[in-house]
């Protein structure tokens, strides 16, 4: 199947190829390492919908890297994305929403591609300073590389207290004010470290001055992983710690889906004997969920390793349902000892509170545990 690119047409009607940095972004804003050394590499871009991170990769992109053409296929993006990348100069831009896969575009990019060395980056992707000219120095040696990545987790959280009127302002503060609603502040350089924004607010408050909050505008705080204050030994005592983000399923039929088609991808595509896919058991976890006659048709290379996945599945579903059986009994017996305690203390005409208490809970756990039994394995004998 052959695809077409689809040019970008600008505002003016005219095909979006290629542009010169006079077209684009301000001097002041683009440092453009090409157009001083004029020795380029091709930089291959796969987008759709990039925006959220695209502008401050491509300022660190054409910076670092003397980019000849930034070739990107675009799948269709519906946000800013398009946008963005017209201000950069030197976009070979193709919308191609026809290609629904990574793979295929890759593919399109390099029958595009001109220059001896190529590049492949993302669109979240940024570059220390001296990144180009240190991966450069292996090309006597490899033929191919990628270096080492370091996670930069972003999130934002609006801070509620910074928008209600009777809180503290958090911050050194005030942001802006009148000098005047300032004078006689006045401390002892004793105590007064973490609560400035109190004690600024509350002089210009005394001072009988008007203290506000805006809600219209906002500004960023940022936040990293660190111990602060390490040039101040007393005043070190803390450090901020950030636990690994979770991806969470939004969409459980695209996403059942996507798995699927992944572990197609393996069995038609990939040698089973690399040594980074032998070790990756991951893969064995979602091998059965294929056919086993579509293994053996799009990659018979896979069938023994899925065999024997299939076969581990198997035991441990087996072992599920003999625990099940078990908890069953045990949760038998255990309600069968309640009711006899029950009927005791009835007869007294005295419960204890922690007994009558423990029968809703007992009645979810005995749902719970019949719930889980009746549920169909994912792999059955």
């Amino acid at each position: 199947m052959s695809y077409r690119s689809h040019p970008i047409p600008d505002d003016d009607g005219i095909n979006l190829t290629c542009r010169s940095a006079d077209d684009s972004l301000s001097s002041s804003a683009l440092a453009d390492r090409y157009a001083r050394e004029k020795d380029g590499i091709d930089v291959l871009l796969v987008t759709l919908d990039a925006e959220r991170f695209l502008e401050r990769s491509l300022l660190s992109l054409y910076a670092e890297v003397p980019v000849a053409r930034l070739l990107v296929c675009d799948g269709g993006s519906k946000d800013r994305t398009i946008s963005i990348l017209r201000e950069f100069p030197r976009v070979e831009l193709h919308a191609c929403p026809d290609i629904r896969t990574t793979g295929k575009a890759v593919e399109f990019l390099l029958s595009k591609a001109a220059t001896e060395w190529i590049m492949f980056t993302d669109a979240d992707l940024t570059f220390p300073g001296g990144w180009y000219d240190e991966m450069c120095k292996y090309r006597r040696s490899l033929d191919a590389f990628d270096s080492k990545r370091i996670h930069a987790f972003e999130f934002y959280r609006e801070d509620p207290v910074t928008t209600t009127q009777d809180q503290r302002p958090l911050i050194t503060s005030p942001q802006m004010g009148r000098r005047k609603a300032l004078e006689n502040f006045h401390v002892d350089d004793d105590y007064l470290w973490r609560i400035v924004d109190i004690a600024s607010r509350q002089t210009v408050e005394k001072n009988n001055f008007r203290y506000g909050k805006v809600t219209t505008t906002f500004h960023f705080h940022h936040t990293t992983e660190e111990s602060k204050y390490a040039s101040d030994s007393s005043k070190v005592a803390t450090k901020i710690v950030f636990q690994e983000p979770k991806e969470i399923v939004i969409n459980e039929d695209n996403w059942r889906r996507r798995i699927v088609d992944n572990i197609r991808a393996y069995v038609k595509y990939i040698d089973p004997n690399l040594v980074y896919v032998k070790t990756d058991r991951g893969i064995d976890t979602v091998l059965p969920l294929l056919d086993r006659a579509w293994v053996l048709e799009h990659g018979p290379a896979w069938i023994s390793r899925y065999d024997q996945a299939v076969k581990k599945a198997r035991r441990e579903n087996r072992l599920w349902r003999r625990l099940l059986k078990v908890l069953k009994k045990l949760l038998s017996i255990h309600v069968k000892a309640l009711r006899n305690a029950q009927a005791y203390w009835s007869a007294t005409s005295t419960i204890p509170r922690h007994l009558s208490e423990s029968s809703s809970s007992r009645d979810d756990y005995s749902n719970a545990i019949m719930k889980s039994e009746a549920e169909p394995s994912r792999c059955q004998e």
